[in-house]
């Protein structure tokens, strides 16, 4: 008695602790889908990144192709000694190697970044890539604890010793009854035994008649 006790406690611990555990099962979901949201905006934002790329490597192309035409442009006043184009050119040629250089470190940080995000995104997918692996097996282990602690439940809701009392009742009783059954046979085997070896009493009375009609004829002769 003192072991059943004790063994029902330790289930109701046990139940109570797994009631306020979080559930496995609905925690991987919810994780997969958060990392999917966050694939998702990375791929965006990646996306957006190598537009502003392509946007900055076009303008760097356009902005050296200006400085050597005013090079050209510089050059050839000179040579036609016609110093204030020049000097335009050439102003027009400094100004457009600072914007240069500007471009050249927004794109060197354009891309840098994009480097950044892209080995992150990389790293996420890989990532979910095993999580996705590992939660069939999650799942089945989940649902193998609780299958366990349902039957655990069940198993300590049954009293073995009044089982196995009830039982042995229950064989009693079928003993009974075969035994009643068996009386029952023999009771009406004997008495069937009886009526074969018990004379009618009507073919008593009549073979008595027949032989006092007998006595009677002789007599007469």
């Amino acid at each position: 008695m003192i072991f059943k006790r004790i063994r029902d406690i330790v289930l109701s611990g046990v139940h109570e602790t797994l009631d306020k555990l979080e559930d496995p099962v609905s925690l991987v979901k919810q994780y997969l889908r958060d990392i999917e949201t966050e694939i998702s905006k990375a791929s965006h934002t990646i996306a957006h990144q190598v537009v502003l790329e392509k946007r900055h490597a076009a303008l760097i192309a356009d902005t050296k192709s200006q400085i050597a035409k005013r090079a050209r442009q510089a050059q050839l006043a000179v040579d036609t000694e016609d110093e204030e184009i020049a000097k335009l050119a050439l102003r027009d040629k400094v100004q457009l190697e600072s914007k240069l250089a500007v471009y050249e470190e927004q794109y060197e940080t354009i891309t840098t970044h994009t480097e950044t995000l892209t080995a992150q995104l990389q790293d996420l997918q890989e990532k979910y890539s095993d999580m996705q692996a590992k939660k069939c097996v999650l799942f089945a282990r989940a649902q193998a604890a609780k299958t366990q602690c349902d039957l655990n439940t069940t198993l300590s809701t049954i009293d073995a010793d009044s089982a196995v009392r009830g039982f042995a009742r229950m064989e009693e009783r079928v003993l009974q009854m075969e035994a009643h059954v068996e009386a029952s046979h023999r009771v009406l085997a004997t008495h069937r035994q009886l009526e074969r070896l018990t004379p009618d009493t009507t073919v008593q009375d009549k073979v008595e008649e027949e032989l006092a009609k007998l006595k009677s004829a002789r007599d007469h002769a």
